[in-house]
């Protein structure tokens, strides 16, 4: 059976995999921090606020309610976490379950962002993708089986974020 996505599929996809990484990681560092100074203090206002404008871009009507995106922080084991839930969509179907930007704080109140997807694929399986500065979606680990646990989902995402900043100190690429 051919499963088709919606319009509004699409915009999911557009704005949580291009969009917001875009602007989170922005070639100008001013604006990027500023801009996640916002994201951070408005959360669901700043992502209800884009999405409505993505679709009155687009000449069609907003399909959600304020309280449809959750969006909260959170610390585990000194890695900070912005959660976004995604409003209810065809979970039978590939979609996105959860956004995350995984981030810490340097000395000069700057932040090391990784951006994160959680993302279910027609076939039923889950996994994380990393979108990188480039817009490039990295498969990461399966979250199949933790599917539902939030818990094992964080650990996870949080090793894949650890992952990540040796590989970017390694290559001597700490600025995104």
């Amino acid at each position: 059976m051919e499963v088709k996505q919606d319009y509004y599929d699409h915009l999911h996809f557009e704005l949580f995999e291009t969009v917001l990484p875009g602007m989170l990681y922005e070639e100008n560092g001013e604006e990027q921090e500023d801009f996640f100074q916002y994201l951070l203090q408005g959360r669901e206002e700043v992502i209800q606020e884009m999405y409505r404008a993505m679709c009155d871009d687009d000449g069609v009507p907003y399909p959600y309610e304020d309280s449809d995106f959750d969006a909260k922080l959170f610390e585990i084991q000194g890695v900070n976490f912005l959660q976004i839930m995604m409003p209810e969509q065809h979970y039978d179907t590939g979609g996105i379950l959860r956004a995350y930007v995984l981030f810490s704080n340097r000395d000069d109140g700057s932040s090391v962002k990784k951006y994160f997807v959680i993302r279910r694929f027609d076939d039923g399986s889950i996994f994380s993708l990393h979108i990188t500065p480039e817009l490039k979606g990295l498969l990461g680990e399966e979250m199949t089986e933790c599917s539902g646990d939030l818990e094992a989902e964080h650990m996870k995402l949080a090793r894949d974020y650890i992952r990540l900043l040796v590989q970017d100190m390694r290559a001597g690429e700490t600025e995104s």
